[in-house]
């Protein structure tokens, strides 16, 4: 079916003259602790380079710095790991020849249809994905966490568990995407009172740049986390209702008042812009700013969200601690824990081959079920915490269960959930 006119737009890029005052070097964080806090409390959102470190001024993915190799690789490993090995020695020369490709070049060159099957939307949400390798180690990051300790003013923080975001380039034309689907939202409803008043600070760290024009990234509306725009969203009824069900999510599409969603709107049409992010930066924004994604073309980055621990209730603890177990995302907030709502809570199952079309980009790889979570121990299948814990409810975690819990993970990993 084709789309309304009124359900895409097309936006321009940050240019270097509005990314200049929003631009803020690691390094000069820790020389002008003040200065993130006044981008974010100015623009609603800024871009901290270098967080993921370069070596001899070097920042390209692949450019011999550890870091950069270390992100590469745990991707790729976390890929190679779901492979099928005994389905691929089955199957015929152009299954072994894609997969031999994908082991050639790792995730760049891994076919959409495979990734499609990893989750929908560009986003890496099943299959064990948010709780491997690459997601962990951008997570734990000591720069990534160390921004947050600047802007809470606190190190005792504890982490979210957000799905990666993955786009290749196996299906593009090499042509820049001027429109999208529209869908600008916040994602913080004040009139939830466990988080209202809280400043809650996304993140996404890119390791590949999102300044080429064929790029995919984060579309956002600088300065609209102000009151005189947010609480739009804020007085009107439907919103409130749902604000007070712990439901966060608020696009200008839901707002009732049509005086008031056109206001938002015609803000949003008028002042968006796709975010160019270097790569190793690290994209922040008030969850109160109008924000939403773009796909246009290559994209690896991980979402990261660190609070202070005292927001963490133990219930929401447990709950965390069972989507870690289960490899399950979470939404950004790390001091809620709230189950992504875009992923069911099913026993994962695997992928047969399958080819979609004659490019490769069409070529759906066999897959297993799942990976394993990093947070597990050693000795603990995946599978087999799926079975223990079947019919968990992750809205109230029972005593049994959490024993269980505290039994099978890590304990670097439950002391900052």
């Amino acid at each position: 079916m084709k789309r309304s006119v009124r359900d895409i737009f097309s936006c321009p890029l940050l240019t270097p003259e509005e990314a200049q005052p929003v631009m803020i070097s690691f390094d000069d964080i820790e020389h002008d602790i003040n200065g993130v806090k006044s981008a974010m409390e100015r623009y609603g959102y800024c871009i901290v380079t270098d967080v993921i470190s370069a070596d001899n001024g070097d920042t390209s993915l692949n450019g011999g710095c550890d870091e950069y190799q270390s992100l590469e690789t745990s991707i790729n490993e976390d890929l190679s790991e779901l492979i099928d090995i005994d389905a691929v020695r089955q199957g015929d020369s152009k299954l072994k020849s894609a997969v031999r490709r994908c082991s050639q070049h790792g995730v760049a060159r891994w076919p959409s249809a495979s990734l499609e099957a990893i989750g929908n939307r560009n986003r890496l949400q099943l299959k064990g994905l948010p709780h491997g390798r690459f997601a962990w180690r951008c997570r734990m990051l000591p720069k990534v966490r160390r921004v947050y300790e600047v802007l809470h003013e606190t190190t005792d923080l504890v982490s979210s568990c957000d799905n990666p975001f993955v786009t290749t380039d196996t299906e593009q034309q090499g042509e820049e995407a001027t429109e999208n689907r529209l869908w600008p939202h916040v994602d913080q409803n004040d009139h939830d009172f466990i988080i209202a008043h809280q400043d809650v600070y996304q993140g996404l760290l890119y390791c590949w740049s999102s300044s080429d024009r064929r790029s995919s990234t984060t579309v956002v509306w600088p300065g609209s986390h102000i009151p005189e725009v947010y609480d739009l969203y804020m007085k009107d009824a439907f919103l409130e209702k749902r604000g007070r069900k712990g439901i966060h999510f608020m696009a200008i599409s839901m707002v009732q008042d049509l005086e008031t969603r056109d206001k938002l709107m015609q803000g949003w049409l008028s002042h968006a812009r796709r975010v160019t992010v270097p790569v190793g930066g690290l994209l922040l924004w008030s969850s109160r700013t109008t924000h939403q994604g773009w796909s246009g073309g290559p994209r690896l980055a991980q979402p990261v969200c660190w609070e202070p621990r005292e927001r963490r209730s133990a219930k929401v603890r447990g709950r965390k601690l069972a989507l870690a177990a289960l490899g399950l995302p979470s939404t950004h907030s790390a001091s809620l824990g709230q189950p992504h709502n875009l992923v069911s809570q099913r026993r994962p199952m695997a992928t047969l081959p399958e080819r979609r079309g004659s490019s490769f980009g069409k070529t759906v790889l066999p897959l297993k079920a799942t990976i394993k979570s990093q947070a597990l121990r050693d000795g603990v299948g995946a599978l087999e915490v799926w079975d223990t814990l079947k019919g968990i409810n992750l809205q109230n975690i029972s005593l049994e269960h959490l024993n269980y819990l505290e039994s099978v993970l890590k304990e670097e990993f439950k002391a900052v959930l």
